[in-house]
């Protein structure tokens, strides 16, 4: 199972920031001793990345307010949010049924009142 996390510039939140570096350290310490379980912390910022499909229309819509994006072998998970380690653990097992999809995207942003005269 693998758990990819999408930062741009590190980790930014209201309040604070987090370098890229200590994210992945912390990934390490949460993930040690978890067999099967690979986290994957990558930035925009320091190596080029295509975003996929679901992430380049979320980009169109939110700008970087989609970082940290989350992957679960694969499927887009998260948007905008880093979840907690235990929350993460229950992604990589797989017990989430439900990943983002096309239509929670777009149904976010009429959600946030963007449309797609808003991103011409």
């Amino acid at each position: 199972m693998e758990i990819k996390i999408l930062l741009n510039g590190g980790l930014k939140t209201c309040c604070s920031s987090y370098p890229t570096e200590q994210i992945r350290s912390v990934m390490q310490q949460w993930f040690k001793h978890v067999k099967d379980v690979t986290v994957t912390v990558l930035d925009t910022q320091e190596e080029k990345i295509e975003l996929d499909e679901l992430c380049t229309l979320a980009f169109e819509y939110f700008g970087d307010q989609i970082f940290p994006v989350v992957y679960s072998d694969n499927k887009l998970m998260v948007l905008g949010n880093l979840p907690d380690r235990d929350t993460l653990l229950q992604m990589a097992r797989g017990e989430f049924a439900r990943s983002i999809t096309k239509e929670d995207i777009l149904q976010a942003a009429r959600n946030y009142g963007v449309s797609e005269a808003d991103m011409s």
